[in-house]
Formats: C-alpha cells, structure tokens, sequence
C-alpha cells in the first residue's frame, strides 16, 4: 500500500515519511481503510464505530498505551449584538426603512485540547492480543516503522559475525541489541536478490526515507571498545575540499547521502576508491543497523520456532588450530600486516584485539604466531627437481 494513499485517508503530511504515532482517529481509518474508499464514508460504516468503541474502552482502561499533548486551538469568534435597531416606518422606495443592528465581533479566544497519541508498536500489540487481523493500510505502517509482531527468535545469516573489524555488532547484550553492518547488509542484497550496488543502496536509502524519525532509531556506529553508539544528530559524514559541510551532511541525512554518493559509485561497499585526498574513505565501514530492522525490512536472517531452536544440535567445540585460524583471521580483518615479519614482533593493535577476544595478550599473540607460522609455510615456494644435464 503506497504511502500517498494513507496519507490522504489518515490525513499526515506524506512528504514527512509514515509518522511514528497516529491518533485514535487516523488509526482508526488505517485499520478500515479501502483502497478508494471515500474519507467521508467511515462515518457511516458499523464495523467502525464498532473498534472505534472497543479503542476508547481499551484506552480509558489502559490496556491500549498511548501518550497525551496538549495543543491551543481558537474558538470560532462570533458577532455580539448590542442592539437589533428600532424600524422607524418611514417609507422608502416601497419599503421601510429603519436602523441597522448595531454590535461588534468578539476578541479570539483559545481553549486547549488534550490530543492522544497511539505508537505504531502498542496498535500491533494490542491487535494481536484481540485477534484483529491489521488492514492492508496498517501493515505497511507497520512495515514501513520495522514493527515486530512475531515473537520468534532471528537467526541471522551464516556470514553475520557478532565481532567485526570496526567492533562488536551489538548495543547491548540481549537478542534485540544486534546489528549489522549496513555495508554488510547490502553485499547480501547484492548477492541473494542478484543487484548491482547502486541498485541495493537505494533499496537501504528509501527504506531509511520511508520514515526518517522512526530510523533515526535503527543506526548505530560500532566502536572498538565498547558497545555500539546510537547514530548522533550531529555526526559528521562528509566534508567537501573546502571544509565546508552542509546540515544534510550530518547525522541520518547524512548517511542516506554519503551512501548514494560513495557507494553507489563502487561495484561493492568495501571497494575502495581512491579520492583527491589519496586516501580511502571509510567514514561508513562502523555504519550499523539492528538487525530485527534488517529482517523486517528486507528478510535479512529468518525466524526460528521454539521446538526447532531446541532440537539444533549443539555446535562441535574448536579446536586448538580452528581457534588459532580464527584469531589470525581476527588480525587479518582488521587489516594489521600478517607477513612473514609479524613473526618476529605482531604489529600494534595485537593487544586490544586480545581484549575483545577476553584473553590476555600473551595467549592472543602465541595463538596467531602459531597459525601465521603454518600460513607462512603452505605459502612459502616450494624447490623445483631440475635433472641434471646430460
């Protein structure tokens, strides 16, 4: 359901995205809207005024959540009249002719009006627990804001790794506080629905536009010490030769316009272009996203039921050379020089690698040193047999 046609029939600006809370009475078109369906017929329809009942019991009880703003809105003005004139019964062109009414408008007046506020995540909820399948207009608002309305747990892809080279891909330590590299999350574009780049970065930038104050909640930035940050406002994504930045150079808008601009020009995110500046721009690489937002939007991972979850088998342990491998791989992600060199002192970087793996530097570096050693010999040229002249 296109975003024009909701708009008109909820009555919103559509040029500001889908809005992250309706009114009861907005909520209340989506819900029974029809494609075509003339505003001035809900009124009439039972179905309405029936869940229009049932959302006022729901929210005087509570049970329905919602927030309350207080708004001033003028009182129509009215003419007071003083007096209503006196006929005098003189005669004029066949009629009377008397006094006008005398009397003035009244100065505005304003009253305040309480206006309830229904987010899209507490209409989800409450629909489903009454068993109320949503409207076709409600579920793409829901869509549109990443609602989650199925309680099962997401799995994402094989690739997804929860540690990155730019930090850990999570906000916080539960299931909803994982994320995804955006950069990530379009090479999968690119790769299961067969898209050029451009192509899955648009994909990611009108989904962001579909409602820019409800994403401005799903991007973080990944850090190398500590748990993602939110996205600031004010965050700094490009500066042109000058210095100079503009305010769509910040923050969401930012983002949205640096992705179009660097990575829409690239045959994949992590391609680097070298600039007038001769150095790469990786302003993007810590850009993520939650990835329950990256499912709802664009099937990133899949649901896992319950009895399934329990009946997986448990994964095989790793073993000594799996976790040296990895922690080599660790090292070569973060693009520290592996070469044959490092085996005589691990660059810089090594110790705060071994603090995100939770071991001390001494394990860490053992670990890499023994899988670079054997990297280094399944690399390393092996001597030809020449047969000796005859």
């Amino acid at each position: 359901m296109g975003l024009i046609e909701a708009a008109r029939l909820a009555g919103f600006r559509p040029e500001d995205g889908w809005p992250t809370t309706l009114t009861p009475e907005q909520v209340l078109r989506l819900q029974h809207a029809r494609l075509g369906m003339p505003v001035k017929d809900f009124n009439g329809s039972p179905a309405v005024r029936e869940l229009h009942t049932r959302m006022g019991l729901a929210i005087q009880a509570g049970v329905l959540k919602h927030t309350t703003t207080e708004r001033e809105e003028q009182v129509e003005p009215s003419r007071r009249i003083i007096s209503k004139g006196i006929d005098g019964g003189r005669s004029f062109l066949g009629g009377t002719l008397g006094s006008l009414p005398v009397g003035y408008m009244q100065p505005p007046k304003f009253k305040t009006v309480k206006v309830r506020h229904i987010a899209a995540a507490d209409f989800a909820a409450w629909l489903a627990a009454n068993v109320i399948e949503p409207s076709p207009y409600t579920s793409a608002w829901f869509k549109a804001l990443a609602v989650n309305t199925d309680p099962r747990r997401i799995e994402p892809p094989a690739q997804w790794k929860a540690q990155t080279a730019q930090g850990l891909q999570r906000c916080d330590d539960t299931d909803a506080g994982r994320l995804v590299r955006v950069a990530d999350l379009v090479q999968w574009l690119m790769k299961v629905r067969v898209l050029p780049c451009r192509a899955a970065v648009e994909l990611v930038c009108k989904a962001l536009e579909q409602s820019p104050s409800a994403a401005a909640g799903w991007l973080y930035l990944l850090t190398k010490a500590d748990y993602a940050q939110p996205l600031p406002a004010a965050h700094p994504f490009f500066v042109d030769t000058f210095g100079e930045m503009e305010e769509d150079d910040k923050g969401l808008p930012g983002a949205i316009k640096h992705m179009r601009q660097l990575w829409g020009s690239r045959q994949a995110p992590d391609v680097y272009v070298l600039g007038p500046a001769k150095r790469k721009d990786t302003s993007l690489d810590p850009l993520a996203m939650r990835l329950d937002v990256a499912h709802l939007l664009f099937d990133y991972g899949r649901r896992v039921d319950p009895a399934d979850q329990q009946a997986a088998p448990a994964a095989p342990a790793e073993s000594k050379e799996q976790r040296q491998d990895r922690r080599l791989q660790v090292c070569i992600d973060a693009n520290l020089p592996m070469t044959e060199r490092a085996l005589l002192r691990l660059p810089d970087g090594v110790g705060a690698l071994a603090e995100l793996e939770g071991v001390k530097r001494q394990t860490f570096t053992e670990d890499v040193k023994a899988a670079l050693r054997r990297k280094v010999e399944r690399e390393r040229p092996k001597p030809r047999l020449v047969k000796p002249p005859k």
